[in-house]
């Protein structure tokens, strides 16, 4: 897997072994052009989905005042610190953070540190997100991952008639 922090903390690549075969299983995978998200997985928050208020789109009212805000929130189109990374025992990871400014503050009215924790063991990638309010009242959002994946599979052997779509929690 690879992740770009600078890009949003997205993960825009996974790679996996089929039949002895490499195989990207995002679509778009490491194409950074212009398309917004264009593939890959990029994080949603501190909203997911489509905002409207007072029939507008990609805004949104909280205690009274209308902000505005792209659709999924702006944490895929931030630049995230690169925090640390490693190996150990088997297991690569990597670490990044988000942290509030005053550019945030205009769209979201909190102080906060947003942590991902990318973790590859095996075939298994894991993303842990950990949000810290520190702001004095509660701080409402919601997260996300938005994931593009390919299919079918080609390189795998698979078919259109093969994909199911599921959902994994």
């Amino acid at each position: 897997a690879s992740v770009a922090p600078s890009l949003g903390a997205c993960c825009c690549s996974i790679v996996v072994r089929v039949k002895g075969q490499p195989v990207e299983l995002l679509h778009g995978a490491n194409d950074f052009s212009d398309m917004p998200m264009n593939g890959r997985i990029p994080v949603l928050f501190p909203a997911c989905g489509r905002l409207f208020a007072d029939g507008a789109a990609n805004r949104y009212r909280h205690r009274g005042v209308v902000y505005a805000m792209d659709r999924h929130g702006f944490a895929k189109d931030r630049a995230w610190r690169f925090v640390a990374a490693g190996d150990e025992e088997g297991k690569a990871w990597l670490i990044c953070e988000l942290e509030s400014d005053a550019r945030t503050r205009e769209a979201y009215p909190y102080d906060f540190l947003a942590r991902l924790r990318f973790e590859v063991h095996g075939a298994r990638l894991s993303i842990v997100f950990e949000a810290q309010n520190r702001s004095s009242r509660p701080m409402p959002f919601s997260f996300g991952l938005h994931p593009y994946f390919r299919a079918p599979l080609a390189a795998a052997g698979s078919s259109p008639e093969k994909v199911v779509k599921t959902t994994i929690f």
